[in-house]
């Protein structure tokens, strides 16, 4: 039986459910180191989740973005920010991102060294620059996309 127009398959709920997985995690965070027992099992299913989806021959990355409220992973609508912990869209807020991607090979160590970044608190007294961040602990399979805006003067707008 073919799938509805506009209902999701299996890879779009995979996508959608490995990212509020990190946002949990996230969230667990705010009280939790990186090693306590729910955070460990958070981080895991969400693990778990990216390794299914980047390990099927179709696709060797997996882009989040947002478009609105809209969630968007590898260019197909997959949910909404209202499905998501608040966590998520305040990362990307947080740190201007337009994309984020996860490339196959990707590391429990590279998700945890991201998560640990992602829950540093923002009025903290240390400024990290994210893409530095990746760079400095060796995450090769995270990459972030920062959002990028153009001020038009009036004569160009015409």
């Amino acid at each position: 039986m073919a799938e509805m127009p506009g209902t999701l398959n299996q890879l779009d709920r995979q996508c959608l459910e490995a990212l509020k997985a990190l946002g949990k995690t996230l969230g667990q965070m705010t009280l939790y180191k990186i090693g306590h027992p729910a955070v460990a099992a958070t981080l895991k299913a969400a693990e778990d989740d990216l390794a299914q989806i980047l390990g099927q021959p179709s696709n060797g990355e997996l882009l989040y973005s947002f478009d609105g409220d809209k969630l968007i992973a590898n260019g197909r609508i997959v949910g909404s920010a209202a499905q998501l912990p608040s966590s998520v869209s305040g990362f990307f807020a947080r740190f201007k991102l337009a994309s984020l991607t996860f490339k196959s090979g990707l590391t429990g160590g590279e998700l945890a060294s991201f998560c640990e970044l992602a829950a540093l608190r923002p009025d903290g007294d240390i400024f990290v620059d994210p893409e530095a961040h990746l760079s400095q602990k060796g995450i090769t399979h995270i990459v972030f996309s920062e959002a990028v805006y153009a001020k038009m003067s009036e004569e160009a707008k015409s």
